[in-house]
C-alpha cells in the first residue's frame, strides 16, 4: 500500500517537472522568435547569457547600474540631473550628459538605467541617493515608459532586474523586489509582457506612471522648491496623446517633445544609430542639447 503510493506520487511528480520543463521550454522558444531582429542576432552574438544569467538588483548595486557622473571642476552653476533608460543615458559614453556639460559648464549627474522606466527614478530619490545641489531635471521619456513601470525587466532578455512599484491605497508607492521565479523564469518573462497590456485596459500602467513622475517630482521639491523639472519626449506621440500630460503641465512640469524642440523628426533613420538599433546617435544628441540649452539657457 505504502509502496503504491510513493510510486504514484514519484509518478506524479516527473509528470508535472516535465510539464513545467516543457511549458519553460515553449515558453523560451516563443519569445525568441518574437523579438527583434537586432536582438536575436545579441543573443547569437554574446551568447546565452541574455538568456540566462540575470542580474538581481539589490540596494547596495545601485551605483553598479549608474553612471559616473560628468564633473566640471570649480564651476559655480548647480549642477543639471538626467533621468531615463538608455535613451537618457544617451550611449556608451554618456553623449547627452557630457554634451549638456560642455554646452553649459555644469555638472551633469546620468541617473539612468538602461531597460527601464521612470521607476528608478523615484527609486533613487527616495532612497537619497541623488545630489542635492542639482536645480534642474531632465527626465527622457521613451514610447512604452508607462507599460514599463509595470515590469522587473523592458524585454525577457535584458539580463538584468531592477524593483517595480506597485500602487497601494490612497496611491502610496510600494516598492517590490523579484524573486527568483520572477528573475529566471521564461514563463514569467511571457507573463510580464502581457500583464501592463492588460491592466493598461483599466488604465493601471497610466496610474502606476504618473504617480511615479508626479511623486518623484513632489519629493525633489521638498528639497528645493524652485526646481526646473523637464520631461523630454522622445516620441513622435502628440501632445493630446501623452498620457496625463495636462495634470503634468498643471503641476509645473515642463513638456518638451523631441520633435517640436529641433523642428525635425528625430525618429528617422539620420538621427538613429543603425536600422537595427532605433537609439538615437550623435547627431541627435548635439542637435537636442543644443536646442535645450537655448530654450532655457541653463
Amino acid at each position: 500500500m505504502i509502496k503504491s503510493k510513493i510510486k504514484k506520487i514519484t509518478v506524479f511528480v516527473i509528470f508535472y517537472a516535465f510539464l513545467y520543463i516543457l511549458m519553460e521550454f515553449l515558453s523560451l522558444t516563443v519569445l525568441y522568435f518574437s523579438s527583434p531582429d537586432g536582438l536575436k542576432n545579441d543573443i547569437k552574438m554574446y551568447g546565452s547569457s541574455l538568456l540566462f544569467d540575470v542580474r538581481d538588483f539589490k540596494d547596495e548595486k545601485y551605483l553598479s547600474f549608474i553612471h559616473k557622473p560628468v564633473i566640471v571642476p570649480n564651476s559655480k552653476k548647480a549642477p543639471i540631473g538626467i533621468f531615463g533608460c538608455s535613451f537618457g543615458y544617451g550611449g556608451e559614453n554618456n553623449i547627452f550628459g557630457r554634451d549638456l556639460s560642455k554646452l553649459t559648464n555644469r555638472s551633469v549627474y546620468n541617473y539612468s538605467v538602461q531597460g527601464v522606466g521612470p521607476q528608478m527614478m523615484y527609486y533613487a530619490i527616495d532612497k537619497g541617493k541623488v545630489n542635492d545641489s542639482i536645480d534642474t531635471y531632465i527626465y527622457v521619456f521613451f514610447g512604452d515608459h508607462n507599460l514599463r513601470c509595470c515590469k522587473f525587466r523592458c524585454n525577457p532578455f535584458v539580463n538584468y532586474v531592477v524593483p517595480r512599484y506597485n500602487l497601494k491605497q490612497n496611491d502610496t508607492l510600494k516598492i517590490q523586489y523579484p524573486n527568483t521565479f520572477q528573475r529566471t523564469s521564461f514563463i514569467y518573462r511571457a507573463y510580464e509582457q502581457i500583464f501592463p497590456l492588460y491592466y493598461q485596459n483599466g488604465n493601471y500602467a497610466d496610474k502606476v506612471f504618473y504617480n511615479v513622475v508626479m511623486q518623484s517630482f513632489e519629493r525633489l521639491k521638498e528639497k528645493n522648491n524652485s526646481i526646473k523639472f523637464i520631461i523630454l519626449i522622445y516620441s513622435d506621440i502628440s501632445k493630446e496623446d501623452f498620457c496625463c500630460g495636462e495634470r503634468f503641465e498643471e503641476a509645473g512640469i515642463d513638456l518638451v517633445f523631441v520633435n517640436d524642440l529641433t523642428g525635425e523628426n528625430m525618429m528617422t533613420l539620420k538621427y538613429q544609430i543603425s536600422p537595427d538599433d532605433s537609439h538615437p546617435n550623435l547627431a541627435a544628441w548635439d542637435l537636442i542639447s543644443k536646442k535645450l540649452v537655448q530654450k532655457y539657457n541653463f
